[in-house]
Parts: C-alpha cells; structure tokens; sequence
C-alpha cells in the first residue's frame, strides 16, 4: 500500500505544519524529526516528503530505511542490511553519488551517520529522525555523537520534536 497521508493530516498546530513546510523547501540543510521510539517520526518524515513531491518542483528524492515502512512513487527507496554490511552511513553516500536532491535518513544513530547527514546537508535537503524528545538537547546530542558544533548550526534547519497522545473523542447523548 503506497503511503497517502499529508502534513495536514497528521493534526500538527498551522504554525508548525507551515514550519516544517519552509524547511522541506529548503535546496540544502538537514530537518530534525524527533520523538521517542513508536511515536510516529516515520510518519511524519513520509508527510514531509509526500509534501516535496507535490510541491511540483522535480527533485531527486533518496531514502535511507531499516526496514523500508512504504512504497513512494518518484522516490529510490534504499533498505538498510546488516548482512550485506549496507548500513545508513553507506546509504548516504550512495544517495549522494546518485544525485539526490532530498534524503531521508531512517535515523540519525552513530558518528558516521551523523557526519555523514551533516555533510551531505552542505549540497542537498536531509530529512532524518533522531530519538530525543526535547529540542534543546538535539544539537548537543548530535556534538556527543562527534559532530563538530560549528557543522551541526550551519546544516541544522528545524527541529520538530513530537509525541505520540492518543485523542479522545467525545460524544453526548441524550436521552429521554
């Protein structure tokens, strides 16, 4: 089943929604999806980039998965393996000899990867989800990975830090 859902659907506050729009517009940068495990950042990473292929700009869309969640039309789609040894880290380098335009990292968990995303970010769009749940300690969690300060403020972009609550919906009736 091919991924449908878009940013407006997801329930995010306008400001936000149109927040993270401006930063998926963006040529080059790196956008933080944050979020603790099972809290929907995957979802919110396929939004965006349904967003980027609407926008009616062409751009070479790459992602970076373990396992791949859905199908994208318009979108190379590559799966993470730790048999083969083709890890996130390979998966962005790959990407980028190809040409993408936009990449999508499943995660951003280790140095390599980090350093590998925040270069990439110097000539294209990533997109990537970190588990953090407070915007604040993104940027330094990224430097502990081993990511120099000055790189991670000239690549970062946005941070959109999110939680997964459940809705209660409420209905009254009345009778007689």
């Amino acid at each position: 089943m091919e991924w449908t859902r878009t940013i407006d659907q997801l329930g995010f506050p306008p400001e936000v929604a149109e927040a993270y729009r401006r930063c998926l517009a963006a040529e080059r940068g790196l956008v933080i999806v944050a979020g603790q495990r099972e809290s929907g950042l995957t979802t919110t990473l396929y939004a965006g980039l349904l967003e980027v292929l609407a926008s009616g700009k062409r751009r070479r869309i790459v992602t970076i998965e373990d396992p791949i969640a859905y199908p994208l039309a318009g979108v190379t789609q590559l799966a993470v393996s730790v048999k083969t040894g083709f890890f996130f880290d390979a998966g962005i380098d790959a990407a980028r000899r190809e040409g993408a335009e936009v990449i999508m990292v499943g995660g951003l968990f280790d140095r390599t990867t980090v350093d590998k995303a925040l270069e990439a970010a110097r000539s294209c769009l990533v997109v990537a989800s970190l588990f953090c749940m407070h915007p604040h300690e993104v940027a330094p969690l990224l430097v502990q990975q081993g990511a120099a300060a000055a790189d991670v403020e000239a690549a970062l972009l946005g941070v959109f830090v999110q939680e997964l609550v459940v809705k209660v919906e409420h209905s009254t009736r009345y009778f007689s």
